[in-house]
């Protein structure tokens, strides 16, 4: 037979829990320090010209998602967002078009739009108008 455990007091509890929000606090702090985003290289181009697509497959590399877009115009710049730490896809990216026209027209025509992954049509991507700017 094992002898039993002694469960926490409350106090204990939410001891511990203050720790662990202090801790996260001082993480976030440190982690906003560092960002700066007017020296970030990843945040690059027009944001008059870049199309926002979301609810990708994990699956959807840069390449893929050229291929599908680029049937509206030119692509000045493709990108997938990925997880730092470990590389994998966030589900979402960025296409940014030489021409805004021709983001406006992605805008329009490919809401719904399914991308082939590696599993098949399985993946929705979504439009968002990325800036304050509306459509006329």
């Amino acid at each position: 037979m094992t002898p039993a455990t002694r469960a926490d007091t409350k106090e204990e509890r939410e001891a511990k829990k203050l720790v662990g929000e202090e801790r996260l606090t001082t993480k976030m702090g440190e982690a906003k320090a560092k960002w700066d985003p007017y020296n970030d290289a990843n945040a690059k181009g027009d944001a008059f010209k870049t199309l926002f697509v979301g609810r990708l497959s994990y699956d959807v590399t840069e390449s893929m998602l050229k291929r599908e877009f680029d049937a509206y115009g030119p692509i000045a710049h493709c990108r997938v967002v990925t997880d730092v730490a470990s590389g994998k896809s966030r589900g979402y990216g960025f296409v940014e078009y030489e021409h805004e026209a021709d983001l406006k027209d992605a805008y329009k025509r490919a809401d719904g739009k399914k991308i082939e992954g590696t599993n098949g049509k399985k993946t929705l991507s979504h439009r968002h108008w990325f800036n304050s700017r509306t459509l006329i």
